[in-house]
C-alpha cells in the first residue's frame, strides 16, 4: 500500500505547525514546505504526493501557479489551496475551471480542512484505480 502523502506549503512557520496539529491524527505522511520552489523541490524527490495544500499568497510563486507547476509533471496529483477573502475571485475562477480540487478560506475550519484533503485524497485513488488524468511513472 503506497503511504498517503499531503505536501503543506506556506510561508509562515505558524500556519504549517497549525496544519501539522490539524493533520497529525489522519494517518497521512506530512511533508512541509516554506515556499513554492522548496515544495517542487520535494515533489521531484518524494513520489506519489497525492495532494498540495498551499497558501495562495506567498512571495516568489502564488498558490496556483504552483499547483500549475505540479500537475505539469504529475498531472493526477490535486492542489488545495487556502486563501484569504482577498484573494478568493482568482482561486474560485480556478476551482471553477478544475485546476485545483478545492480552495478554503483562512481562517479555517479544521473540520472542513480535514474533509477537503480527505476527499482529495479518495479522489486520487479513484482516479488512480481508473487509469485517470494522463497517467506518469511518478504518480504510480
Amino acid at each position: 500500500m503506497t503511504a498517503k502523502r499531503l505536501l503543506c506549503v506556506d510561508d509562515e512557520p505558524y500556519i504549517l505547525k497549525s496544519l501539522q496539529r490539524s493533520f497529525r491524527n489522519d494517518g497521512y505522511e506530512l511533508l512541509f514546505a516554506g515556499s513554492g520552489a522548496e515544495a517542487l523541490a520535494i515533489f521531484e524527490q518524494v513520489t506519489p504526493i497525492q495532494v498540495v495544500l498551499s497558501d495562495f499568497k506567498m512571495p516568489g510563486m502564488n498558490g496556483l501557479d504552483l499547483i500549475r507547476l505540479v500537475k505539469a509533471v504529475r498531472p493526477r496529483a490535486l492542489g488545495i489551496i487556502l486563501t484569504g477573502y482577498a484573494d478568493v475571485r482568482q482561486c474560485a475562477a480556478a476551482l471553477e475551471e478544475k485546476k485545483i480540487f478545492a480552495l478554503v478560506h483562512k481562517p479555517w475550519d479544521r473540520t472542513l480542512l480535514r474533509r477537503a484533503v480527505a476527499r482529495a485524497m479518495e479522489q486520487y485513488e479513484i482516479d488512480a484505480a481508473a487509469g485517470g488524468a494522463a497517467s506518469t511513472d511518478a504518480d504510480k
